[in-house]
């Protein structure tokens, strides 16, 4: 195994503890589907979310900008909690042997178009949402910013990634 990938993979078992910390969180009501499109590509529309039985699961889901989601993903602290729709292909996927969260590294983008997807985010979820996502898929993904997870390495000193819940994922077509 590579060193890089020795920490790639050290990465993805780190996100999964900030990320699992989202999936205890209740409360919140799920919706119909419904979408909304605004004629200003800059603006955010909103999507609610699609059959959707976890009870912590958001009303709504923003589809966002290219600029948005790089702006999330540098400064995920300040996005907590914010619901948004990306679209991307799955780096890596890994199933820890402790806990039962599955965590999948995505390269992503804020639409369907693969020539703009260079956002490197970690999703997760404690269900059988990733159950048959395996590395090379292209997938549309309903998620929800838990912040950012950070890990030490010895050679690289701290690391802090953005990490968010699944909701919902689908295949596409690749």
């Amino acid at each position: 195994m590579t060193t890089a990938r020795r920490l790639t993979t050290a990465l993805v078992v780190t996100a999964a503890t900030a990320i699992a910390a989202c999936g205890t969180d209740s409360g919140q009501e799920t919706a119909t589907a419904t979408e909304s499109t605004s004629a200003t590509p800059s603006a955010s529309t909103t999507e609610t979310a699609t059959e959707n039985t976890d009870p912590a699961a958001p009303a709504t889901f923003e589809t966002i900008t290219e600029r948005e989601l790089k702006l999330i993903a540098k400064n995920p602290g300040d996005h907590t909690d914010r619901a948004i729709i990306v679209y991307g292909r799955v780096l890596q996927t890994l199933t820890p042997s402790t806990g039962d969260v599955d965590i999948s590294q995505l390269l992503c983008g804020a639409s369907p178009d693969p020539n703009t997807w260079d956002t490197r985010i970690m999703i997760g979820t404690n269900s059988d949402r990733l159950k048959n996502i395996v590395e090379g898929d292209v997938v549309r993904a309903q998620i929800r910013s838990t912040g950012q997870t950070s890990s030490y390495t010895s050679a690289l000193g701290k690391i802090s990634n953005p990490a968010f819940w699944v909701f919902d994922i689908s295949l596409l077509d690749s």
